[in-house]
């Protein structure tokens, strides 16, 4: 099965990543915890240019498919690359326009609040999550689908959006928001689209770990109710 295979590929990624000493500091600086590493399943693809291996130098971050299931992985390099993030080649299996990373770890504790937090990294994700968000999901940057948002709707009545405060940030917020209009209106479905101002500069990773959990959520609960 295409899962296993994938699954095989992870388990080789994340093996290298326990004698990986520059991806290991990376992750520590970033605020990654050992436990996250583990529990989620983090890998790093070494440099062997005799293979010419396209993730090379890169952390792996592994994705799932709703159910649990392994689909792919985006990668972050770690040397001055053309491009910051890879993918996996898209599929029908990993299409990240339609894919939340971490959802299948969250959606417990979506269903259980009805809360849903949306963040466009992966990093984002993790650090929130480390905090005692669990309810905390990520778009692939800010590629983001009506499917993604139908996935969210299911059991989110409330979503709030925390991109990064950049004008590429800002502008996937309002997109985002406008899917969850739609729904609104074609499944007469009750959500309230909260969009999240972080201050000049930050993202939620970087928010967090400088003014802590609490402030994070003082900043989610005094956003603007969009839906």
């Amino acid at each position: 099965m295409i899962t296993d295979k994938i699954q095989r590929a992870i388990d080789y990624y994340h093996k290298e990543l326990k004698t990986a000493v520059d991806a290991k500091k990376y992750l520590k600086s970033r605020g990654v915890s050992k436990a996250s590493i583990v529990k989620y399943q983090l890998g790093y693809a070494p440099h062997y240019p005799a293979i010419g291996h396209r993730f090379h130098d890169r952390i792996i971050f592994p994705i799932h498919s709703s159910l649990g299931d392994p689909v792919g992985w985006t990668a972050r390099t770690l040397i001055n690359a053309p491009a910051k993030y890879l993918n996996v080649k898209e599929s029908a299996e990993f299409q990240k326009g339609r894919l939340l990373y971490l959802y299948n770890y969250s959606k417990k504790a979506i269903i259980k609040t009805g809360v849903a937090i949306l963040v466009e990294g992966q990093m984002d994700a993790l650090i929130l999550r480390q905090s005692g968000l669990l309810n905390t999901v990520a778009s692939s940057g800010v590629a983001f689908k009506p499917a993604a948002a139908r996935i969210l709707s299911r059991y989110a009545r409330k979503v709030y959006v925390a991109f990064d405060s950049d004008d590429a940030g800002r502008k996937a917020q309002l997109k985002v928001q406008k899917y969850f209009e739609e729904i609104y209106v074609e499944e007469d479905s009750k959500i309230q689209t909260v969009l999240v101002n972080l201050p000049e500069g930050e993202d939620p990773a970087s928010f967090i770990l400088k003014y802590g959990k609490d402030a994070f959520i003082t900043l989610l609960r005094s956003s603007k109710v969009d839906g």
